[in-house]
């Protein structure tokens, strides 16, 4: 075989995922997602380059290649995608174009206060105020950053119920008095 038989298609799919992971997830996804190569939609597929989106730190975005992922790749990929990282002019697009359901991570840049009120306007704020022990769980959240009344429920939120909790970033407004705080300095 000489040299000039052979194309980026004859490498193994091992070496071509080595070198389309030296690209940028948004480049990678642009070029080759749904170009009618079957092995390459596949390859692109793969959660390493729909996981984490940049829409920030990537090269220019012109209009036609940010139409093409909010009308075509984002609806089809939108189920692998974990983390995004968007600007204010980018957001809406974005998050309409997909439901998410794998979303952990959402880094916005570039926002006025009164433009995120009104994108999560919708949402009531987080606050735990003397809620029974029972009443919240998750498996997933690794993240949590939340204003609180009393030191007895940021206790309360630490019972080991948040397994996979990683950072937890809480505001307490009361000190005073904790029965649990009490309790746990007599044991």
């Amino acid at each position: 075989m000489n040299q000039s038989d052979i194309n980026f298609l004859d490498l193994p799919n091992e070496m071509l995922l080595t070198i389309l992971k030296k690209l940028d997830n948004i480049d990678v996804l642009y070029s080759l997602f749904g170009i009618n190569n079957k092995r390459l939609d596949i390859l692109v597929q793969d959660g390493v380059f729909t996981n984490n989106l940049n829409f920030v730190t990537t090269s220019l975005i012109t209009d036609e290649k940010f139409d093409r992922f909010c009308t075509y790749i984002l609806p089809r990929s939108h189920h692998c995608v974990k983390k995004l990282i968007l600007e204010a002019t980018s957001m809406e697009r974005i998050l309409l174009a997909g439901d998410y359901p794998n979303l952990t991570y959402l880094e916005l840049f570039n926002f006025k206060q009164e433009k995120v009120f009104h994108y999560f306007a919708e949402y009531p704020s987080l606050s735990i105020n003397d809620l029974p022990s029972n009443c919240y769980f998750s498996s997933s959240l690794t993240a949590l950053c939340i204003n609180m009344t009393h030191i007895d429920d940021c206790l309360a939120i630490l019972d080991g119920r948040l397994k996979q909790l990683t950072t937890f970033i809480v505001q307490i407004n009361c000190i005073s008095d904790s029965p649990l705080i009490s309790r746990n300095m007599a044991s």
